[in-house]
């Protein structure tokens, strides 16, 4: 379903997400080092944890340096992150090693990025080897025209929009499951990468973040390397400006936006800005749908009855919206909002410039800001 601030307000929808636990209100504080250009989410920790005394202090200092020595060895790290982790209640302790972990993973992520950046660019390279410029300008020209005309129906998306944009993202966004499976030096990087996996979990789980996955962080920073190597130097930077901003947040939710965003450049339409709080207000909702067990842009929930509300509770303007039930995975979502012409505008229309995605088990919103 979709809706946009132009229309009734019977059609609207969603809400903010306290995060609140029993009696405990969850702090997130995102620990980031940069990575290639990219960031790596590292750490989240309670608001107030239990401080440690000097001593605790003093061999949690010891046991880092420890760790970053272990280097290569995966099974002398993980008997180390046993001691880290048994200090205090754990919650500090497990926040200074998300730090030593991010660290450690500066050099190795580098490496992978750049490899990852350069055979994506080569396959590119050899995409638009075997097609005239001329045909893809003219997809992609057609697409934005498409799009410009204010109304589209689902017979003109499924015979002209989807099959354009389609051919326009196998010439310019390679397949980061191909490129690495068919590599050993990547499947190298991504091996050595994934033995830090073990002990970022059980810190992220120390931490109240027992569903955080490090291989979806993983191929989130895959996906966000593969999708702008093939871009001209202008529609990369573009999309560079998000990624600090995306790997903050639900791996399903940052694949969501670059997707749509990948689509939008192809198409000839500026990408739109991550806001935090837009996709705050759109998670929100979502659990709201999940929990309470209704599908509409219209919420029983008092003070979230329609997206202005919701926006309103995080400080945002919600300018349109999109949600949808069915999936986890974000390419479906899109997909499904794209073949739909209501959603297809929102999705496309050159007057929103900012964009929150937030999603609940298999509810997805996609909130949007001019």
């Amino acid at each position: 379903m979709q809706r946009s601030s132009t229309m009734k307000a019977e059609e609207r929808s969603r809400v903010f997400d306290a995060r609140t636990h029993g009696r405990g209100v969850r702090m997130t504080v995102r620990v980031l080092l940069a990575c290639g250009g990219l960031l790596l989410p590292a750490a989240t920790a309670w608001a107030q944890p239990q401080r440690l005394d000097i001593a605790e202090r003093a061999r949690l200092r010891g046991l880092l340096e420890s760790y970053r020595v272990a280097g290569a060895d995966a099974a002398r790290r993980r008997e180390i992150a046993d001691e880290i982790l048994a200090i205090g209640d754990g919650k500090v302790a497990a926040a200074e090693l998300l730090g030593r972990i991010t660290s450690d993973l500066n050099a190795p992520l580098n490496r992978y990025s750049a490899d990852l950046g350069r055979l994506a660019q080569a396959a590119v390279a050899e995409n638009l080897r075997q097609v005239q410029a001329s045909h893809l300008h003219r997809l992609s020209r057609d697409f934005r025209s498409l799009q410009q005309r204010g109304t589209v129906d689902a017979a003109t998306i499924r015979a002209t929009a989807e099959p354009a944009m389609n051919e326009l993202r196998r010439a310019y966004v390679a397949d980061a499951e191909k490129l690495i499976t068919g590599n050993e030096v990547l499947r190298r990087h991504r091996q050595q990468i994934m033995e830090w996996a073990g002990d970022w979990g059980r810190c992220q789980a120390m931490l109240g973040e027992a569903d955080a996955d490090f291989g979806q962080w993983l191929k989130l920073y895959e996906y966000l390397v593969v999708s702008r190597a093939g871009l001209p130097g202008a529609a990369s930077q573009r999309l560079a400006r998000n990624e600090a901003d995306l790997l903050t947040i639900d791996p399903g939710e940052a694949m969501a936006v670059r997707d749509l965003n990948i689509m939008r450049v192809l198409g000839g339409i500026r990408p739109l800005q991550v806001d935090l709080r837009l996709s705050e207000a759109a998670r929100g909702h979502s659990q709201d749908m999940r929990e309470h067990r209704f599908f509409s842009h219209t919420s029983p929930v008092s003070g979230k009855r329609t997206m202005e509300e919701r926006g309103g509770r995080v400080g945002v303007a919600v300018h349109g919206e999109n949600i949808f039930q069915g999936s986890t995975d974000p390419f479906v979502a899109n997909r499904w909002w794209f073949r739909s012409p209501g959603h297809h505008i929102n999705m496309f229309r050159d007057s929103f410039s900012r964009i929150g995605v937030g999603r609940s088990g298999v509810y997805w919103t996609q909130n949007f800001q001019r």
